[in-house]
């Protein structure tokens, strides 16, 4: 199987043609329409990079690069959002921490929608977040005064 014929790149496709590319202009104006995360995630395309074993589609590099081209290329604030769902499920799936076990599978298979915060570390000496060791992982405290993925688009 090529790139081109891969199941996921004509999912991204019909979702393009159908759907993003026809409102991307509102989409723009208004924000991502929780319609059109739900019609990524019905896609498959969530988990796209994601191993097999946790609910991901497990595809090669190159499909994950081409689908991301085509949503990207129909709507590019959709496709903005659902890159801040990959980033913490390709984090995870490069570690060997138990956390790893625990939290992955839910974003992906699409079950949790994941986003990235951001903590200004450069705030110091004010800490906005701290991580604390708790019970064989680390808790995060305090409130991350930047947060970009679902709703903020």
């Amino acid at each position: 199987m090529t790139v081109a014929t891969h199941p996921l790149v004509a999912r991204a496709r019909l979702l393009a043609d159908a759907l993003l590319a026809p409102h991307a202009e509102r989409v723009d104006q208004e924000g991502v329409p929780v319609s059109h995360v739900d019609a990524v995630k019905r896609s498959g395309l969530l988990g796209v990079s994601a191993p097999a074993p946790y609910g991901g589609a497990a595809a090669p590099a190159a499909v994950a690069r081409r689908t991301a081209e085509i949503l990207a290329g129909a709507c590019c604030s959709t496709r903005f959002v659902t890159t801040r769902h990959h980033t913490p499920v390709k984090l995870l799936t490069k570690t060997e921490l138990p956390a790893c076990e625990r939290l992955l599978r839910p974003p992906a298979s699409g079950e949790l929608l994941a986003g990235i915060a951001y903590a200004h570390v450069r705030a110091f000496p004010r800490v906005p977040v701290r991580a604390v060791p708790e019970r064989g992982g680390w808790r995060f405290d305090g409130t991350v005064p930047r947060y970009t993925g679902w709703g903020l688009g």
